[in-house]
């Protein structure tokens, strides 16, 4: 009786109710933390697992891209393409695909509105190649950036690649004043033998 009178009781209620409720947010507060350390360790784990597989990648990028350079010397030519007086770039093509260039470059196709169908270029070819080994060539030469692919239904259309025109435009005019040379050259052998 004397609590109530001096409202003890009351204050033990209300410290009471003011405990569990205390208990309550440490509950939340200790919950947030576990919660915040097993992100923290998961973030951890996927890192390390981010570094493995990223050294992994470049070891795997590595090997492909020098089992290509050792692909990309057989039957290739050079031919140096001049920009300014000091500055040359090399750009290596082979013959068919500087054929290939050469089909896409007198047809316009510059950009994917005039892009050319693979069967167009199969058919305006000149060498002897299968469609597949064509769909090959030209995907080789989309991963060497000279070319880029568009898909429409169930063709694939190709254009030059718009950072690539002038080189390309440039390597098939080396490529017509060496034919031009050749020719020059057969024809002088030709007039300076003596006829029977």
């Amino acid at each position: 009786m004397i609590k109530r009178i001096l409202g003890i009781s009351k204050l033990e209620g209300f410290f009471k109710s003011l405990s569990e409720k205390m208990g309550h947010q440490w509950d939340h507060t200790k919950n947030l933390y576990e919660l915040h350390e097993y992100n923290k360790k998961r973030i951890e784990e996927m890192e390390k697992r981010l570094i493995r597989r990223t050294s992994t990648l470049t070891t795997m990028m590595e090997e492909v891209l020098s089992k290509l350079e050792g692909a990309a010397d057989i039957d290739i030519r050079d031919y140096v393409i001049e920009r300014d007086e000091e500055e040359h770039v090399t750009i290596h093509i082979a013959d068919n695909e500087l054929t290939i260039l050469q089909i896409l470059y007198d047809n316009a196709s510059f950009e994917s509105p005039s892009a050319i169908s693979t069967s167009d270029i199969y058919q305006n070819v000149p060498f002897t190649i299968t469609k597949r080994g064509l769909r090959k060539k030209l995907m080789a030469m989309l991963k060497k950036g000279l070319i880029r692919s568009v898909k429409r239904r169930n063709e694939r259309y190709w254009h030059i690649t718009t950072g690539k025109l002038a080189d390309v435009k440039k390597a098939i005019k080396i490529r017509e004043e060496k034919t031009i040379k050749r020719k020059e050259a057969v024809q002088g052998e030709d007039s300076s033998e003596p006829e029977q």
